[in-house]
């Protein structure tokens, strides 16, 4: 197996302006703390999403090319030890700089330590935005990590006698995430649990965002199915032949969601 297919380089760019996105979000918030609002109506807080979606597709996509070859799927022990070595280092060593320079004495509370350290904060009201209230998107992401392999499971234990029925059980495993996180949204909005800041656990969980991250999955569904096929569906042979349409339809909705959204009208603050 060429292990340089897992590689995606072009996916960095996308990263670099999601990247952009996240700085200009939180520039935003804080210079309107200041008292500037020169900023003010630009949305740019999509880029999180953009980096889970980007997530779930290169991790994701492992465990379905695994199962489209009937190869042998994945090491979850080895995905688990890459991923810790990947976050919790370098989480945990600004998390203690972070926190003895600006004096947070509660991060290194016997409650504190379990919490932040093993972020956890996510989940309980009053803590969520401590420490360093960027990580609560890490706390997210790790959750999804846990599910990968016991999702992987779940799918390879399903009778499929063709890669044809493996690819419909793989979207349609998608479409249930998705439609689960909505589901769940619609139901904490209507009942008001979101509400104030004891609401936050349920805005700052992977159930929340799970939608982004199914899609993901199945962008790397699609990948790792039509890899290397020659039959590609016309909607492929079209992005194949003008890669430049997918930009400009992104561009167009970046222009909708950043810039006329808060044109008409100012929408509450996210978590930085």
């Amino acid at each position: 197996m060429n292990v340089h297919a897992y590689r995606f380089p072009l996916l960095d760019s996308i990263r670099a302006i999601a990247l952009l996105a996240v700085i200009a979000a939180h520039s935003s918030f804080f210079m309107s703390l200041g008292g500037s609002n020169s900023l003010s109506h630009l949305r740019f807080d999509f880029s999180v999403r953009v980096f889970f979606m980007i997530s779930a597709f290169l991790l994701w996509r492992p465990w379905v090319r695994a199962r489209l070859a009937d190869w042998e799927p994945p090491s979850a022990a080895a995905f688990a030890w890459r991923r810790f070595l990947r976050i919790a280092p370098g989480y945990w060593l600004a998390l203690t700089v972070i926190s003895v320079w600006l004096g947070l004495d509660y991060v290194f509370s016997g409650h504190g330590i379990w919490t932040y350290y093993g972020l956890l904060q996510v989940y309980q009201p009053g803590w969520a935005v401590g420490g360093l209230p960027q990580a609560w998107s890490l706390a997210v992401e790790v959750v999804f990590y846990a599910m990968l392999p016991l999702w992987g499971a779940v799918m390879r234990r399903l009778p499929a006698p063709s890669m044809r029925v493996k690819l419909r059980q793989e979207l349609l495993g998608c479409a249930f995430l998705l439609v689960a996180s909505l589901v769940y949204k619609l139901v904490v909005t209507a009942t008001g649990a979101i509400d104030g800041r004891d609401g936050l656990p349920f805005q700052l969980n992977t159930l929340t965002f799970l939608d982004d991250f199914a899609i993901g999955m199945a962008l790397g569904v699609l990948s790792a199915f039509y890899e290397g096929r020659t039959d590609l569906p016309r909607p492929l042979r079209l992005l194949d032949r003008y890669p430049s349409t997918p930009w400009a339809v992104a561009l167009a909705v970046l222009a909708g969601t950043s810039l006329a959204v808060g044109l008409l009208g100012r929408v509450p603050q996210n978590i930085c």
